[in-house]
């Protein structure tokens, strides 16, 4: 169970920070036809070339009046990206928990992860709590990433590569500006949530530094392919359908989801006790 949280978190990874589309028109998009469209997600895994690929994550993405809403069903959770207020408000509504995260607070929680990363890299070999040399490689990458870029621009593909990750890119420059500008300030403020809320997620920056090279190119993923070879050997593929308005049945999840944020029986919690309560949820789940 515990290999396929991690997973999940890593799909959840892929989900937030390298979306990609499967655009149905040719047309330049202007940023009045972005606003309201949602993207449904699916992750497999593709780690066994002997066996037929297992989705292991789905998504289900809504942006809506300058609003982001996310819900993963394998967790149960929703996750509201609200840019104008500065934060982030995370509903388990199974659980009748939500919390909210600001994002100073975020900037600050990941500044203390990384500090406690750097203080455990600092042991020194030998001792009782030094990590193992693919331990510390894998650690030290995800705060200081590299990637060797190689790109097939007739195929519209691009390649990250690095000992630790190697991310291949199958995208679209069919994009305007105003709507990469808004897909990357939702990408990478997601991808730093994903840390802060999951432990076992990487570190953001390894996502943010594929982000800035896509961006800086004008691209939009369309597809997403990561294979890591630790701390397990894995290749997930994420692949999404979008839809570039909202039908009355995504209206009225927002709808539902809103009123649910509302209701005096859903508990307002600090997020360590949020992250207290999965951690517990998981582990329940595992035994």
């Amino acid at each position: 169970m515990l290999k396929l949280i991690n997973m999940m978190s890593i799909s959840k990874t892929i989900l937030f920070a390298l979306t990609w589309f499967s655009v149905t028109t040719g047309m330049m998009l202007c940023a009045a036809e972005a606003q309201d469209f949602r993207i449904y997600t699916s992750v497999s895994d593709e780690s066994n070339p002997q066996v037929k690929p297992t989705v292991v994550a789905r998504s289900l993405t809504m942006f809506r009046a300058g609003k982001v809403y996310d819900y993963m069903d394998q967790l149960g959770e929703l996750v509201v990206f609200e840019p104008a207020q500065q934060r982030f408000v995370v509903m388990n509504g199974s659980q009748g928990l939500k919390t909210e995260v600001s994002f100073p607070l975020l900037n600050q929680h990941l500044s203390v992860s990384e500090t406690k990363a750097k203080e455990l890299l600092a042991i020194p070999a030998g001792q009782p709590d030094a990590l193992s040399a693919a331990d510390a490689a894998f650690l030290k990458f995800q705060l200081d990433p590299k990637f060797q870029l190689s790109a097939k621009t007739d195929e519209n593909l691009l390649t990250l590569s690095s000992p630790q990750l190697t991310y291949q890119v199958k995208y679209s420059t069919n994009v305007s500006n105003e709507t990469l500008n808004l897909y990357y300030q939702y990408i990478d403020w997601t991808a730093k949530l994903n840390r802060i809320l999951h432990p076992q997620a990487m570190f953001p920056q390894p996502r943010l530094a594929v982000n800035q090279i896509l961006k800086s190119r004008q691209c939009m993923p369309m597809t997403v392919t990561l294979r890591m070879s630790h701390p397990q050997a894995m290749q997930l593929k994420a692949d999404h359908q979008i839809q570039w308005e909202l039908d009355e049945h995504s209206r009225s999840w927002i709808n539902d989801w809103e009123n649910l944020l509302k209701d005096p029986q859903v508990k307002f919690v600090p997020l360590v006790d949020y992250q207290k309560a999965f951690l517990a949820d998981q582990a329940s789940a595992a035994r």
